[in-house]
């Protein structure tokens, strides 16, 4: 192996090799990327888990060190989890539209939510959230306006940040993981 890889350094095809590896490296990262925003926009429910996901990772949920954040430092990742999670996660998902649904709709009504695709210029493609309550035939009684939408996701990922941050608090004390951090089994 190591043979194959100093010829192949030493050979001409390294150069164009190379070029082509960083081309496919673009086009996966591009690729991601509008594969993310198709995601985001168009599934209810993926932004939401992908943001529980990066929120265990931040508050470190599943470490085995207690705290050591300051205390500024802690309030700015709230604050970014929260207003990030807020602003992408407009769709939500089925039990974070549940607030929505009781707060903004009347009584006999349910919530909807659509997507529709607009490209207002050839290059730009725009994801607009409508969120409607309507009644058992599905005529929409009221239109929701998305910053009420907004309000209600800052206060669920605001709630969701305090849960995580409750659920490291808790695995430490508890002592869940223990050095080689493998799950301690009670008995």
């Amino acid at each position: 192996m190591k043979n194959f890889i100093s010829k192949l350094r030493n050979s001409k095809h390294s150069t164009l090799l190379f070029v082509l590896m960083f081309i496919c490296l673009i086009v996966l990262i591009i690729g991601s990327f509008i594969g993310a925003v198709y995601l985001v926009g168009n599934i209810a429910g993926f932004a939401s888990i992908a943001f529980l996901v990066i929120g265990v990772i931040i508050f470190g949920v599943f470490s085995k060190y207690p705290q050591q954040n300051s205390s500024v430092v802690l309030a700015f990742l709230i604050v970014l989890f929260t207003a990030t999670g807020g602003a992408v996660d407009q769709a939500g998902n089925y039990i974070y539209n549940l607030p929505v649904e009781y707060i903004m709709c009347p009584d006999g009504t349910e919530l909807d939510r659509n997507v529709y695709v607009r490209r207002p210029l050839p290059e730009r493609t725009e994801f607009v959230q409508e969120f409607n309550c309507v009644d058992e035939e599905m005529n929409v009684v009221e239109e929701i306006n998305l910053v009420g939408i907004l309000g209600i996701r800052f206060i669920e990922y605001l709630i969701l940040a305090f849960l995580l941050l409750a659920a490291r608090s808790l695995f430490y004390k508890l002592n869940l993981f223990g050095r080689n951090r493998e799950l301690q089994i009670f008995i």
